[in-house]
C-alpha cells in the first residue's frame, strides 16, 4: 500500500526490545506501535511538545512547533477537561495539518457481557476503568 502511495520501504523486523529500542531513542523513519493507557492532558506533552523529544519524552518525530508547544503548555495549566478543551481543539487542528503522526488504523472496540451488567462504559481505547463501577441488576 505505501508503494501505490509513491513510497518506497523496507522491512526491517527486529526482536522486540531492538526494535523499542530505537524507537524511544528515535532512531527510526517510520514505525508502528499501538498507544494504550492514553490519560490526558499528558498525551499532548509527551506526544507533541518539543521537550519531549527524547530522550525525555515520546515525541519520537522530533516534530517541533512553538504554537503547539504554548497551547499543550496553556491548555495543562488548565483544571478539567471543560476549560482545556479551548486549547486543545485548536492543537488538534494545528496537528491535522502538519500531520506529525499518520494514524495507519482505528480499532474498534467491542464489548460481550451478560444481560443484567449494569454500569459498564465501553471506552474507545480498551481501558477498563468502569469495571470499578459495573454491578449486577438486582
Amino acid at each position: 500500500m505505501l508503494a501505490d502511495a509513491g513510497i518506497e520501504a523496507e522491512l526491517r523486523p527486529y526482536e522486540f526490545a531492538t526494535f523499542y529500542a530505537d524507537v524511544k531513542r528515535g532512531s527510526f523513519q517510520m514505525f508502528s506501535l499501538t498507544w494504550t493507557g492514553v490519560a490526558e492532558p499528558d498525551l499532548y506533552r509527551n506526544l507533541f511538545h518539543s521537550g519531549s523529544i527524547p530522550p525525555n519524552g515520546a515525541n519520537r518525530g522530533r516534530y517541533r512547533s512553538a504554537e503547539v508547544d504554548r497551547l499543550v503548555e496553556e491548555g495543562g495549566r488548565r483544571f478539567g477537561p471543560v476549560a482545556r478543551r479551548p486549547f486543545y481543539f485548536e492543537l488538534q487542528r494545528i496537528l491535522q495539518r502538519d500531520l506529525p503522526y499518520v494514524s495507519l488504523l482505528q480499532r474498534d472496540t467491542v464489548a460481550v457481557m451478560l444481560d443484567g451488567l449494569e454500569g459498564y462504559t465501553n471506552y474507545p481505547g480498551g481501558e477498563m476503568y468502569s469495571l470499578r463501577h459495573a454491578h449486577w441488576r438486582r
